[in-house]
């Protein structure tokens, strides 16, 4: 029995496999030629297809192609019916970009990784494709092997070139078919000097830089290897799909730890390769500073940078808090059964790592059954940031200055009680007055000018109130004892006090946000319609984040994608018809949409979907009230986890309607057989 259960299929693994199997027959199939460098003939092997397509009665037309002057290509593109182009104006140069008026069998769109022009509906030309395949529109595309994400780092190892426009593994992950367009490199380079490749301007200058033979033998070998796992991967799943015998699954997960640093790019990559050999989940979690202190504007865009990438390679993302990062690494990675944990490898000095701490020493020492990988990083290791007290704050900034001086303020007048208070030879009293000025700065200061305290309370101890006075020389052993246990003393309790002050802090911030969610989710369970249900958010919303707020919901009996504005906070003269039409892009496809992101980037607000288990419930926006302001990753945290009970609010009032709709049928139904079995009765005598 035993070994008959363990051959039956799990029902689950089942009914996933004939969803994935209905949504890939809905879905344009997708073949992408890749090729090691450009001028292999990528573009040339697409378009001679397409006209043995056209040949054979099916229906392609030519999306994008660039021909980079080659007048074999060109030809074979004449040759194809093309799709009406729209133009775009950006900095004095005209683009084009394809505009889609039809639907037909194939689209050949090339260079996968190009980015769209400013305006754009998508930004990157692979959004443009992978709409293509939802809306049922099969797409043939070129790649080079430079261009996938996982890989870039590799690249730019190899060929000493960094290539800025990139592709996610997920869109190579969706082809059906993967060609590969070989050519060896010598090949390549007498093509290049023939002017088969590039205009001679551009040639020369790619032969100066990219073209080398080394660095193609070395993109050929990737080329080569991509394509291979992508074969495999293809087999792994026709077997999956044709019933054969399942393959075991590991249980790996590999958690990578991203900070601001731009090299956590690098560990984010290598550490997707890994989970990608180990066919293992991939975390990305960044550790952020605690309530006292936040990081730098240009930090933190890195930070949500570095965050999307690790989204795009299929990484499930997480944002933590704690003052001991390696311990909040560790506790996130022991609560989610992860085995191996990629940091980035540190350059300082061993002193800087006894003064400072290491935070890649920490995790290998804390890790315990972990497998800790170090990889080549940035010189601080690519460790999550410190956290900051408002005191460590740019010195260029206003408040943090402020904060020193208030901290001087303070040490002159413990220094003048101490003065005051002068009575030798027991310097006791005067000592603890110092203390508590030290206290006091670090309470109300922050670290680093608590720190500055510390010192000057030292030193006019020293110089003030030590044998010989105003010198900093020291008559008595014991009075140099007292002015080093004075300093320990003083700087000790400084940490210990803006730590206290740091963690006082951030309960505060947290106690604020489980009330408001407890407020929210307390009021939900009250609404009793969509439109209250609005209201409760934008008016719980309104007090997190400085922006316009709307909330739009899903139109009961109306066609998909349209949505009803429900509830506002601010003005509404920025809901016109294109915000709209975001907002429905939105809805449909379950995906955060405008400002701060990839799809649609070009609007002023942004949008969030409210998916609940039911489907889609509707579309939560917030603009901005200055320009380029968007939630930092707390506030888009908290913006998602008001989005996760708006939707389960909606969720309920449908379910609600629908069982009062389900009702009113049973009642109506009792009612009609109740009349019929009346009128029955009433005519069975006469007719008798």
């Amino acid at each position: 029995m035993d070994a008959l259960a363990n051959e039956r299929p799990d029902p689950d693994r089942l009914l996933a496999q004939v969803k994935s199997e209905e949504e890939r027959n809905r879905r344009g199939r997708l073949k992408v030629w890749l090729g090691a460098a450009p001028g292999v003939g990528k573009t040339f092997a697409m378009l001679s297809q397409a006209h043995r397509l056209r040949a054979a009665g099916t229906d392609v037309v030519l999306g994008l192609v660039e021909t980079h002057g080659r007048a074999e290509t060109q030809r074979l593109a004449n040759g194809l019916e093309a799709l009406p182009r729209r133009t775009v104006d950006y900095r004095g140069t005209t683009l084009t970009e394809f505009d889609l008026a039809r639907k037909p069998a194939i689209v050949l769109v090339d260079e996968l990784a190009h980015t769209n022009a400013p305006g754009s509906r998508f930004e990157k030309r692979w959004q443009d494709v992978r709409a293509l395949l939802d809306a049922g529109i099969s797409v043939h595309t070129t790649l080079n092997v430079q261009h996938i994400e996982s890989l870039n780092d590799i690249v730019a190892r190899a060929t000493g070139v960094t290539v800025r426009e990139t592709v996610p593994d997920a869109v190579l992950d969706l082809a059906d078919e993967v060609e590969i367009v070989d050519l060896p490199p010598d090949a390549l380079l007498e093509r290049l000097h023939a002017g088969k490749v590039y205009i001679p301007e551009a040639a020369r200058a790619a032969a100066a830089s990219f073209f080398q033979k080394g660095h193609l033998s070395a993109l050929r070998e990737l080329a080569l290897r991509k394509s291979a796992q992508l074969g495999d991967q293809r087999r792994r799943e026709d077997r999956q799909a044709g019933g054969a015998r399942r393959l075991r699954t590991t249980s790996e997960r590999v958690l990578v730890c991203v900070g601001p640093s731009p090299f956590s790019a690098r560990l984010v990559r290598a550490a997707h390769r890994m989970a990608a050999v180990v066919r293992g989940e991939l975390f990305a979690v960044f550790v952020a500073p605690s309530a006292g202190g936040e990081l730098p504007a240009a930090a933190r865009d890195r930070v949500l940078q570095n965050l999307r990438l690790a989204e795009s390679l299929g990484a499930r993302t997480a944002t933590i808090e704690g003052r001991d990062a390696a311990a909040a690494v560790i506790a996130f990675a022991e609560r989610h059964e992860v085995s191996r944990i990629v940091v980035g490898k540190t350059r300082r000095s061993r002193l800087q790592d006894a003064l400072f701490g290491s935070f890649t020493m920490e995790v290998i020492r804390q890790s315990r059954e972990i497998d800790v990988y170090v990889i080549h990083g940035e010189p601080d290791g690519d460790a999550p940031p410190r956290p900051a007290s408002p005191g460590e704050a740019s010195t260029r900034s206003p408040v943090a200055w402020r904060e020193h001086l208030l901290a001087l303020a303070i040490t002159t007048v413990a220094v003048l009680l101490a003065w005051l208070a002068f009575h030798p030879p027991d310097l006791s009293t005067e000592a603890l007055l110092l203390t508590l000025g030290v206290a006091a700065a670090a309470w109300r200061c922050g670290r680093w000018p608590s720190l500055v305290s510390a010192v000057l309370s030292a030193l006019a101890f020293n110089f003030l109130l030590v044998e010989p006075r105003f010198s900093f020389a020291v008559a008595e052993p014991s009075y140099m004892l007292a002015f080093v246990a004075m300093a320990v003393v003083g700087t000790s309790l400084s940490s210990l006090v803006a730590a206290v002050r740091d963690r006082a802090a951030a309960a505060r911030e947290r106690e604020g946000e489980v009330v408001a969610l407890h407020s929210l989710t307390r009021e939900l369970a009250d609404a009793q319609t969509n439109e209250e249900i609005g209201r409760t958010v934008v008016a719980h919303l309104r007090d997190l984040v400085r922006a316009d707020l709307a909330m739009f919901v899903a139109m009961s009996g109306e066609p998909v994608g349209l949505v009803s504005l429900v509830a506002t906070h601010g003005p509404t003269d920025w809901i016109d018809e294109d915000e709209l039409a975001v907002a429905r892009w939105c809805h449909d496809h379950g995906k955060a949409a405008g400002a701060g992101t990839s799809n649609l980037p070009g609007r002023q607000a942004q949008f969030l979907p409210l998916l609940s288990r039911r489907g889609k419930e509707g579309v939560l926006a917030l603009r901005p009230r200055t320009t380029g302001e968007l939630p930092t990753q707390k506030q888009r945290m908290l913006l998602d986890t008001f989005a996760e009970q708006a939707a389960a609010a909606c969720e309920r009032v449908a379910l609600a309607e629908e069982r009062q709709r389900a009702r009113r049928e049973v009642e109506a139904e009792r009612l009609r057989s109740t009349l019929l079995a009346s009128v029955s009765h009433d005519l069975r005598t006469p007719l008798t």
